[in-house]
């Protein structure tokens, strides 16, 4: 398994000297299984850099969104794959009781807000709610669960040939015992991330690690280009 953070900030981008070290781009993790899985955790402004880095070729990929505030999702609109007809892409959202993933993802990706529809998109776009249990994507298991953050969020357990880590970026346990009423996740469900703990990545910088060379796509050689920040194998 390795783990390159491509965007490691809240709330919004902030380029400039004092953010060098830490990163100015919003939240966006990128997992690699040994057989080339790649999972995306989040999409904030970093999934820009990571699409760069991308050599073109057919790529397959699944982004599990942890929860649909802006700071974890403008990066989708200048994700290269989403534009590309041989990608195929699946987007993983928090369930809610009221709207489904692509009318509150289409909020935001559709007009006036952003030139290009959600329809529109190019590549083979499958959209899934988060199933929240443990599942599969090829050698990665997943355990979700809802966290407790503002609107329905997940956290997320993921692990790969005996490695584990957690992603839950946006988690104030200390609200749990505060009654937020129907508005939350679900009516009075504050759960821990119990489910989701394990050994938490340092989000607060990126690894000085150099990244790999290069990871398999299916039948695919995904290439990174010059600059790619670094990544942390376990």
């Amino acid at each position: 398994m390795r783990v390159t953070i491509w965007g490691s900030r809240g709330s919004i981008a902030a380029a400039g000297p004092d953010t060098v070290r830490y990163g100015g781009n919003t939240s966006c993790v990128e997992v690699l299984a040994s057989d080339g899985t790649q999972l995306i955790l989040d999409a904030g402004t970093g999934l820009r850099r990571l699409g760069a880095s991308l050599d073109g070729s057919a790529h397959v990929a699944h982004l599990l969104l942890t929860h649909l505030h802006m700071d974890h999702i403008v990066g989708l609109g200048f994700f290269r794959p989403f534009f590309d007809p041989d990608a195929e892409l699946h987007v993983w959202g928090p369930p809610s009781t009221t709207l489904d993933l692509r009318t509150r993802l289409t909020r935001y990706l559709s007009p006036p807000l952003f030139p290009v529809r959600l329809r529109d998109l190019d590549s083979r776009l499958e959209l899934h709610d988060v199933p929240l249990t443990t599942w599969t994507i090829g050698p990665f298991t997943i355990t979700a669960d809802l966290i407790v953050h503002s609107g329905p969020t997940v956290g997320y357990r993921i692990s790969e040939g005996g490695r584990t880590f957690a992603y839950l970026p946006d988690h104030e346990p200390a609200l749990g015992g505060l009654d937020r009423g129907p508005s939350g996740p679900q009516a009075g469900r504050w759960p821990t991330a119990s489910t989701c703990s394990s050994t938490t990545p340092n989000t607060r910088a990126p690894s000085t690690r150099a990244a790999s060379a290069g990871a398999t796509t299916r039948s695919s050689t995904r290439r990174r280009s010059p600059g790619s920040p670094g990544s942390v194998g376990s």
